[in-house]
């Protein structure tokens, strides 16, 4: 009776494994120590014959009622970092509602990826997955190209952080809004969270005190792919290029 909840636990365990080499989901780990926790003191006790103190049917329905909770504990979505295998990240991240059809599906021969991760979507907070490369100049070219063609919006990271962006994209943001939401008469956000590339030319532009600062900044193209615009909960998929570095980062939400 105690390999019933040896092989129960020991297949939820090695599903969480699975899934936590391939997509690098921490959380899934944690699930199958978790689990490993529960086998290893059955395998003991079968190991040393001790009996079950209480009802085999009992035992039985306390090992599938717990397998349950585990299971759907396991199914829930959380972030992955850059372990795991690239391809399958963007795929489970398009399945779970975070829109990363503009990313490369795989890695672009001529780059190496940097960094990924998935943030889930807490209560009311808004998550986003993205992906960071490296590239050779070629590359870097060839990608940006894509995000141009694809992006309803461009401008340089000086525009984006001295709010100097065209007054025809805020029209069409005004339009997207109320198409999308039927929000007439307010004013759309075009702002771009979660980029790393924007965070840290931003950290450059001003000081602790928001003051502007003399510092260059890198030559960074902002590509907007699609967005609701809407500033309570903002969805905006962007492409970030960083040319001084050639660095290229993809965000999706």
């Amino acid at each position: 009776m105690r390999l019933f909840r040896v092989i129960v636990f020991g297949l939820i365990a090695l599903a969480n494994l699975s899934v936590f080499l391939l997509i690098g989901s921490g959380f899934n780990l944690f699930q199958c120590i978790f689990c490993m926790l529960i086998v290893i003191p059955e395998l003991v006790a079968f190991k040393n014959k001790k009996e079950i103190r209480y009802p085999k049917p009992l035992y039985i329905f306390a090992t599938l009622f717990a397998a349950l909770i585990v299971g759907w504990f396991s199914c829930c979505i959380f972030g992955f970092g850059k372990m795991g295998i690239y391809s399958l990240k963007v795929k489970f991240a398009d399945n779970a509602g975070y829109t990363a059809n503009h990313f490369p599906q795989a890695i672009p021969e001529g780059a190496k990826l940097l960094d990924m991760g998935l943030l889930p979507t807490i209560m009311q907070g808004d998550g986003n997955v993205h992906a960071t490369f490296s590239c050779d100049e070629d590359t870097i070219a060839e990608l940006e190209k894509k995000a141009s063609d694809r992006a309803i919006m461009t401008f340089t990271i000086k525009q984006y952080l001295d709010g100097d962006i065209p007054d025809e994209y805020y029209d069409m943001a005004k339009k997207i809004l109320n198409e999308k939401l039927h929000f007439e008469d307010m004013e759309p956000d075009i702002r771009i969270n979660a980029s790393r590339i924007i965070m840290d030319q931003q950290n450059i532009y001003y000081d602790h005190y928001g003051k502007q600062t003399n510092k260059e900044l890198n030559d960074v193209m902002i590509y907007i792919i699609d967005s609701n615009f809407y500033w309570n909960h903002l969805r905006t998929d962007s492409v970030v290029v960083d040319r001084t570095q050639n660095i290229i980062e993809y965000v999706g939400m």
